[in-house]
Order: structure tokens, then C-alpha cells, then sequence
């Protein structure tokens, strides 16, 4: 249930008897069903940790706002002590804003800091990625490899997956054989985080549309989360609970930064701002781009459209001597089978007389 998972029959028991009170049922009547569900499960353990109903907490805050403060503090306090996450404490917060709000009250909460403290989560390397990935259900590989590669998030990925106009793209560029890395627009996201692109290898970009067992886009988030925790666990990483898909993004930069590959670009890749004031616009230059992966990554041009034709040329010129050669054996086989009859033939005359 949430943040805290399934509670027990006794604390269900309390929530049970919070949502008979009518300052809590209304207040929760007001939410989206996700919302509720969430903001439930927090707000019943903190006032809990209070020992306050939700409708003494009501008539205090209305009553004795600052003395009503204070106990918040501590409660949130303990939270902190009890090695509670910000997240958790974030939402509780957000939970009791929500629960006031409704009630038309507010409390002074002067100096109430939610403080969190980053945990690092663990090197994974580009080798370890892999095998993650195959290790993932066959029809997931795809898609896991084209997170890798592309360095996008799960949900830029999803939308791609889907997008006619962009696949159409793609496949354009893929019909020019002469080149080895596929440009992919990223379009501007829904915090108005700008436009990009990302650079991939032909072969990565050649995936596209990336399908289920079904033959429909692989578009659903949650069936990717399930699908990488078995591969992660087959790959003996099940104790590494914090490392999903996401994390591939930082595999990828870890790795382009270990190939020198430019901090402009590794940027860009990953869609951040590279400089707010956009007076630095390297990343803009696309070929300058090119080269720098190529370069990171060791690859070389693919040829271009007049040396392909001229190997074109260099092959049916081939074919043709290669034919020739064929119909010049082919006689000589001929002959030297018409050798052997006349022989057999004059050696049994021979034997005869």
C-alpha cells in the first residue's frame, strides 16, 4: 500500500476507522484514486506518529496553529531519525498541505526542511549492461539495447517506439548505406525541457519499431521494468533492487566518458542543457558530433554514395570475369570427358583383338 507496502490488521484497523471520520472521508473524496491511494498511506502512519485523529488534527491546526507546528516538526523529525526516505517525507508533507488545504487551514511551518542524503548507487559497467541484456527475454533484448545505446529514458523510448513520423525518418536515413550512425529527434518534453537528438549505430537505429511477442510496439513502461528485473537477477545482480533500466543511461555516459567521447556531447546525448544562456551551440553542429562519436567509438566512415558505385562497377566487372572462367571450365570438362570415352572406347578395341 504505497510507500509502506501491506499494513497490518491492526493498523488496518485505524485506517479504517480514520476513514470514518468525516473530516478524513471528505478529504479524501476530493483525490484521483492514485493520488488517494498514495497520499492515504503516508498521511495514516504520520498521524499515527502523532496520536492525533484526523479531526483533532483539524480543530488544533484551526485552534493552536503554532503549538500545532511544532509537533509537526517533531513528527517529521522522527521520520528523518527513522531513516525514512525524502521521498516518503516529501509526500507525507505534501499529503498534510493537502489534507489543511482542504479544510482551509495552514500551519506556520517556518524552517521545515525536508533533508535527504543521495545514496550512491553501485558502478554498473558497460560489459555488466550487456549481459544484463542478454540475459532479458529475447523479445526485450532489442529494446534494452537500444536504451543503451541511445541513452534515452524509458519514456522517450515508448514514445518513439510509436511514432510514425520519426520511424519514417529513421528508415530514410537507413536506406543511405553510407551512413554508419542514425540521427534520432528527441522533440521538446513535457516540462518544456528542449528539442535534441541522440546518435546511434545503423545497426541500433535498423531495430526500429521494436516489437512484442504480438508484433505491436513494445510501448508498455511497466512491462519493461518487470522484464530488465529478470534479466537482472539472472545475471546475479537481485541485490541491486535500485538499478533498473534507467540506470543504463549512466552506463552509457560512464562508458563514453572512459572513450574520451566530449563532456559537450555526453550531454547533449542524455538531453541536458548544456548552457542555459545558449551561447555555446557546438552541439548544433551535427557533423562535428558525427565525428566526435566515431572517433570515441572507433569507427570509420561508411562509403560514400560515389564509392559504392564504383564497387558497384568493380563487382559486375568480377561477376562477369567469374562467369567466363565458369563457361571456360564447363568446356574443358567437356572435352576432357569426350578424352575419356575415346579412350575407354579404344582400349576395349584393343583388348578385343
Amino acid at each position: 500500500m504505497g510507500f509502506y507496502g501491506n499494513i497490518s490488521p491492526d493498523d488496518h484497523k485505524i485506517l479504517e476507522d480514520y476513514r470514518a471520520d468525516q473530516s478524513w472521508d471528505q478529504w479524501r473524496k476530493t483525490m484521483h484514486p492514485l493520488t488517494r491511494k498514495t497520499y492515504e498511506s503516508v498521511f495514516f502512519k504520520f498521524l499515527k506518529g502523532m496520536k492525533l485523529t484526523p479531526t483533532q488534527l483539524r480543530d488544533r491546526a484551526d485552534k493552536e496553529p503554532r503549538e500545532t507546528s511544532k509537533l509537526v516538526k517533531l513528527r517529521f523529525a522522527e521520520l528523518e531519525k527513522e531513516g525514512k526516505s525524502k521521498a516518503l517525507r516529501d509526500v507525507s508533507k505534501a499529503a498534510l498541505n493537502s489534507f489543511l488545504a482542504f479544510h482551509e487551514l495552514a500551519l506556520p511551518l517556518i524552517g521545515l526542511k525536508i533533508n535527504g542524503h543521495k545514496r550512491r548507487k553501485p558502478f554498473m559497467s558497460w560489459e555488466d549492461g550487456n549481459r544484463i541484456i542478454s540475459l532479458a527475454p529475447v523479445e526485450y533484448q532489442p529494446a534494452y539495447k537500444f536504451l543503451l545505446w541511445s541513452a534515452l529514458d524509458v519514456e522517450r523510448f515508448t514514445q518513439l517506439n510509436q511514432d510514425q513520423i520519426r520511424l519514417t525518418k529513421i528508415k530514410r536515413q537507413l536506406q543511405d548505406q553510407s551512413l554508419d550512425w542514425i540521427k534520432i529527434e528527441v522533440p521538446e518534453g513535457r516540462k518544456h525541457s528542449p528539442a535534441f537528438f541522440v546518435m546511434v549505430p545503423r545497426e541500433i537505429a535498423a531495430l526500429l519499431p521494436i516489437l512484442d511477442q504480438s508484433g505491436k510496439p513494445i510501448v508498455g513502461k511497466q512491462n519493461i521494468f518487470r522484464n530488465w528485473v529478470v534479466a537482472r537477477n539472472r545475471a546475479g545482480f537481485s541485490e541491486l533492487t535500485r538499478i533498473g533500466p534507467h540506470n543504463l543511461r549512466s552506463v552509457w555516459i560512464s562508458e563514453a566518458a572512459r572513450r574520451k567521447l566530449d563532456p559537450i556531447v555526453c550531454e547533449h546525448q542524455l538531453g541536458h542543457v548544456v548552457d542555459d544562456k545558449n551561447y555555446q551551440r557546438l552541439q548544433d553542429d551535427e557533423a562535428w558530433v558525427l565525428g566526435e562519436f566515431r572517433e570515441a567509438w572507433a569507427t570509420k566512415p561508411a562509403a560514400t554514395r560515389e564509392q559504392l558505385e564504383v564497387r558497384g562497377q568493380q563487382i559486375e566487372e568480377l561477376e562477369a570475369v567469374v562467369k567466363m572462367q565458369d563457361a571456360t571450365i564447363r568446356a574443358f570438362q567437356a572435352e576432357f570427358q569426350k578424352f575419356r570415352a575415346e579412350y575407354a572406347s579404344t582400349k576395349r578395341a584393343v583388348k578385343s583383338k
